[in-house]
């Protein structure tokens, strides 16, 4: 499979500017499960938001594997950063991303 290094970029440029600060996730939850669900991957949202006090939840995505014997595969990732994202400046340099020092980027695997 080839990877289009430019739609790439685009994808995280757009997400690195979907504000979603700890329990306040709905934006990029919302975000993602219109991609996957684009990508006619099945996803959908579990309750967790009414048990901990935030506006979105989990989000279970589901793809087929081409054998049936096969082993799953589980990834696990999170939707939300410790610091707002919102006024994130992007820095593209000699093909390297970061933020132009004023905001995060992401944090951990987000």
């Amino acid at each position: 499979m080839k990877v289009d290094a430019q739609k790439l970029l685009e994808l995280f440029l757009q997400l690195i500017r979907i504000d979603s600060v700890s329990l306040h996730e709905q934006a990029m939850v919302d975000f993602l499960t219109q991609k996957f669900n684009g990508w006619q991957i099945e996803v959908s949202e579990d309750e967790a938001a009414t048990r901990i006090g935030g506006n979105a939840g989990n989000l279970m995505v589901r793809l087929q594997g081409n054998s049936a014997n096969s082993a799953p595969l589980v990834l696990l990732a999170h939707t939300d950063t410790v610091h707002s994202t919102a006024k994130v400046k992007p820095i593209i340099d000699n093909g390297i991303i970061h933020s132009d020092g004023t905001t995060i980027l992401g944090a951990d695997n987000r």
